[in-house]
């Protein structure tokens, strides 16, 4: 089977004046990603997913001011400091995945539970931060002695974060024949391995995904159809733990997330395309931007955001002979 997933994430952002550079932050952050996967079965029982993420993500900075934290730019290219230190290196490729499952129940077309669980490893990118983004001045005295060295100026964002991971997976879906035709719910988990070669360890995310389909009898994959074969409406939990810098707490790092989305799938004779839109609510961590206090808001951290997905699904149904 190959699947090809594409999304855009929308981020509108702001904070208020900070000590050293005292004017109001505000930007978008855009996210392009395109993940292809290709799923093998092993056997009756096994398969494996591989998958390689490929994008962009650009920050718009929206203030005339100069800041030693944000400006125009993307994770195209590599992101060196006025005294010639390079902090971040660009690229295309974020990580890669590869995802091993056991089918623990499958009762093929008729009404019934799916259950699957999984392993896997994820393999990060070159494409990451190479040094600490929160090493800020004290004070605008600080400063105003150590910003003409360029000792202070960085990028926020990348693709990977640069570090190992293990990723734990399991599905449960039951089918039935009125709606919702389909339900279920994804629980996933990457649990870093260990800090990547410049100092920096996330803490663990994780998600619990839950999705209804409410299919629509009277559909026709032969035909062309405006209308979608299925509603997609769904809710998403996501959490990730505090990261650390060389054993320093991240500011900014742990966030919890509550997403619902709506969606359409359209089932064709070469495969299923589905469209789905997301609205991010941040239950905890709401600045992204700012790594101050944000747990107590002290600079009234803003941010709205926004996302659009577009995937792909065939089944290729071609028999691996050595298999």
């Amino acid at each position: 089977m190959i699947n090809f997933d594409t999304s855009l994430q929308n981020i509108l952002w702001s904070h208020d004046e900070l000590q050293y550079e005292p004017f109001v932050h505000e930007g978008i952050l855009n996210t392009f990603m395109f993940n292809p996967k290709i799923t093998l079965g092993i056997n009756d029982y096994i398969n494996a997913t591989i998958s390689q993420q490929i994008g962009i993500r650009e920050m718009i900075w929206q203030t005339d001011e100069p800041s030693i934290h944000h400006r125009s730019e993307s994770t195209l290219t590599d992101y060196t400091k006025p005294n010639g230190e390079k902090q971040a290196n660009g690229g295309i490729l974020g990580d890669a995945k590869i995802l091993v499952k056991y089918l623990q129940k499958d009762v093929g077309l008729r009404e019934g539970f799916r259950i699957y669980h999984g392993i896997g490893l994820v393999i990060p990118s070159k494409a990451t931060l190479l040094s600490d983004p929160f090493d800020i001045p004290i004070d605008s005295e600080d400063f105003e002695q150590r910003k003409d060295a360029g000792e202070f100026n960085h990028r926020h964002f990348s693709l990977s974060n640069g570090v190992y991971k293990t990723s734990l997976e399991s599905q449960i879906f039951y089918k039935q024949n009125k709606n919702p035709m389909f339900m279920g719910s994804v629980f996933s988990i990457d649990i870093p391995i260990e800090k990547n070669e410049f100092g920096y360890k996330p803490g663990l995310n994780y998600s619990l995904v839950s999705t209804f389909v409410l299919g629509r009898h009277d559909y026709d994959d032969t035909k062309f159809n405006l209308l979608p074969g299925g509603y997609l409406l769904g809710l998403s939990f996501i959490g990730f733990n505090q990261s650390s810098w060389n054993g320093n707490l991240t500011p900014n790092s742990e966030t919890r997330l509550l997403i619902p989305s709506i969606g359409g799938i359209w089932p064709t004779s070469n495969g299923v395309l589905s469209i789905s839109i997301r609205k991010p609510l941040f239950i905890e961590g709401e600045s992204i931007m700012a790594g101050n206090n944000v747990g107590k808001n002290e600079l009234n951290n803003k941010t709205d955001a926004f996302e659009f997905s577009l995937g792909f699904r065939r089944n290729l149904g071609y028999l691996i002979p050595w298999l």
